[in-house]
Parts: structure tokens; C-alpha cells; sequence
């Protein structure tokens, strides 16, 4: 191999390592940083996205918030709400988007996402139960 050919390969090598190492820090720094589903910095996220949906939601009712971090879950706050469609029509009238449920997944729940401040939250729900009976998680 002539001294070009070794460069070249020294040079694919590095752009290698650099890639793989610049998408392993994103998502370290993501993980950790930006947007964690555990620890403090995402409990603050989470506080703080439930008082924003108090103000933008007034009639959703939250009962607290807990984590399953222990056992590789997330944060989470709980949530009732006493009619169904009171609360659809506040949500679109508070800028939240209507998931619809996989139709192939028998056991799929219904869903909000809405945006706040910080970070978008996804409300998750069982319809067919009163009051309905939900969780908020970070997206």
C-alpha cells in the first residue's frame, strides 16, 4: 500500500470514530440532559408541565406524581377527569393533538399529546370508566 492509500484509510478511520463518537455523546447528552425519564432534572420537567396543563386544562384533576424508575421505568403524574368530552374539547382548545389507538392492538389506550414549555407530555387513558382514570409521561 502505497503512502496515499495509508492516509486515506487513517482519514476514513477518524471520520468512523467521529461519527460514532458524536452520535454516542448526543445521545448521552439527551439522555441525561435534554429530555431523561428519570431523576431530578426530569421530575422538574414533569412539575412543571403539569402546572402549565392546571392553567390550560383547569378541569383535569392531578392526584400526584410518582416513578417507576427503580425498575427502568419513568416519572409520571396521575390525572382524573369527569367527562369524557368536556375533556377532549378542552384539550383541542388547548392545543393538545388526539392520538388515535392502533387499531391492530387490542389493548391500546387512548391518548393526548400536548405541548408545553418545556417538553411535550403524553396523557394516556382508559375510556368506558368515570371519572376516566389516566397517566402523564415526558415524550
Amino acid at each position: 500500500m502505497n503512502r496515499f492509500g495509508q492516509v486515506s484509510s487513517w482519514v476514513i478511520v477518524a471520520a468512523f470514530a467521529l461519527v460514532v463518537g458524536g452520535g454516542l455523546a448526543f445521545w448521552w447528552l439527551r439522555a441525561t440532559v435534554i429530555a431523561p425519564s428519570c431523576g431530578d432534572v426530569a421530575r422538574a420537567q414533569l412539575d412543571n408541565a403539569v402546572k402549565e396543563l392546571r392553567t390550560r386544562i383547569p378541569s383535569l384533576r392531578f392526584d400526584g406524581v410518582g416513578d417507576s424508575c427503580n425498575s427502568g421505568g419513568e416519572v409520571y403524574a396521575s390525572w382524573e377527569h369527569d367527562d369524557l368530552g368536556q375533556l377532549l374539547s378542552d384539550a383541542a382548545a388547548a392545543g393538545c393533538r388526539v392520538d388515535k389507538p392502533d387499531p391492530a392492538d387490542e389493548d391500546a389506550s387512548e391518548s393526548l399529546t400536548c405541548k408545553t414549555a418545556g417538553r411535550d407530555v403524553v396523557l394516556i387513558f382508559e375510556v368506558g370508566t368515570v371519572p376516566i382514570l389516566g397517566e402523564l409521561f415526558l415524550a
